[in-house]
């Protein structure tokens, strides 16, 4: 491992690898409504530029390091005003495969512009936070995550995961909304192959955080589960542990906390069919598959809140779909519902998105879809609100460029 290490990093100082350069513009407009739970509608048409560049360094045949730069440029209100919005994303990358067993990863990440919560809680995935503000604020955002995965036996296998990250207003106006949060997290799955259906897991996680004028968080949980494959497509798993929560409010005395954590999941992943070889050959490439992906997910584990700092009790659920209709069409669609107990009352939150997408050509994307999120939150101070809309987008991807 050292070796391969030593060997990569010898190719980097000699300017040895492949380049490669990727250009790409992203256009989209979307009109929404949000209704406040106190307050009128408002309305809004709002359109988004952002144009992209990705650098890709094969330096060495197991080193890859990369990197992308996305301003996105914001319209808020087009039946308003002219104004512009700029927030800057960027991300850096880099892959190391000591040998064909193991695999070590490092991601940083960031953002710093204007934007608003809404619009950001539409691009981390499933991932569901509570919204603290329905206003545009100045934003700041930094993440960074070290990974480690790879075969630690003939049916062992081990992902390692640590990070930090910030994220917060920038300025004061901004941080009285949404005070800065710094933390760490960290992940480890240990995975056994019991028969050649089903496998066992030990997963332990943790993850802490600080709340500027806020309390200290910190969340440890230790999960068994079974995953079984029920058919050639079809994965189905459960697991169940304990989770540990450590809550430090400020002024007052600390408390920690022993509550149950577990988790049930389905999937449906389609196995693409090999095309046919010459005759008494075997296939020699995937053909694509039209059938249906989807995976469900329902989870209940405590979770650090992005707006009070505190440690709660969590049930949340994620659904997703993809169905490649044809080699052009594609439909997709996803979910995400969660209930926090928070001060005695509970916080619910939920988001729906469907798209459909036409492939023009491999480097343009026509997209047209709806989305819709919701939320009712138990302190006061929280915002609850509906939020609707449809959006048009337009992707384009540019010549790879290898100097």
């Amino acid at each position: 491992m050292t070796a391969a290490a030593a060997l990569a990093l010898a190719s980097l100082l000699a300017g040895a690898g492949e380049l490669r350069l990727e250009p790409g513009l992203r256009l989209e407009g979307r009109g929404r409504q949000l209704s406040p739970r106190d307050g009128a509608d408002d309305r809004t048409l709002e359109a988004f530029a952002t144009p992209r560049a990705a650098l890709l360094w094969l330096a060495a045949p197991r080193l890859r390091l990369g990197g992308s730069y996305a301003p996105r440029f914001r319209a808020p209100d087009l039946t308003r005003s002219s104004d512009v919005v700029l927030l800057h994303t960027g991300e850096a990358r880099a892959e190391l495969r000591p040998d064909a067993a193991w695999r070590l990863s490092a991601v940083a990440s960031g953002e710093r512009g204007t934007t608003d919560l809404l619009t950001e809680s539409r691009t981390i995935g499933t991932e569901l936070q509570t919204i603290t503000t329905t206003r545009r604020l100045r934003y700041q955002a930094a993440r960074a995550e070290l990974g480690l995965e790879g075969r630690a036996g003939p049916r062992t296998e081990l992902r390692v995961l640590a990070g930090a990250f910030l994220d917060g207003g920038e300025g004061a106006a901004a941080e009285a909304t949404l005070p800065i949060q710094r933390g760490a997290r960290a992940e480890a799955t240990l995975t056994w192959a019991l028969t050649r259906l089903d496998r066992l897991g030990l997963r332990l996680t943790g993850r802490g955080a600080r709340l500027d004028r806020g309390p200290t968080s910190a969340i440890a949980t230790a999960d068994a589960i079974w995953r079984r494959r029920l058919a050639r497509a079809v994965d189905a798993w459960a697991g169940g542990g304990v989770a540990g929560a450590y809550e430090d409010p400020r002024g007052d005395t600390a408390s920690r906390d022993l509550l149950p954590s577990g988790e049930v999941g389905i999937s449906h992943t389609p196995v693409a069919p090999a095309a046919p070889g010459a005759e008494g050959e075997e296939p020699v490439r995937a053909t694509p598959t039209t059938a249906l992906s989807t995976r469900l997910v329902v989870r209940l584990a405590p979770a650090i809140d992005r707006a009070t700092g505190a440690a709660d009790p969590q049930l949340e659920g994620t659904l997703d779909l993809t169905w490649p209709v044809t080699t052009r069409w594609s439909l997709s669609g996803a979910a995400v519902g969660a209930v926090a107990r928070q001060s005695g009352s509970d916080t619910r939150r939920a988001r729906l998105e469907s798209q459909v997408q036409w492939a023009a050509t491999s480097a343009v994307h026509l997209g047209l879809g709806v989305y819709a999120s919701w939320q009712r939150a138990a302190v006061p101070s929280l915002p609850s609100f509906d939020e609707s809309g449809a959006f048009l987008s337009l992707d384009l991807a540019g010549p790879t460029l290898s100097p």
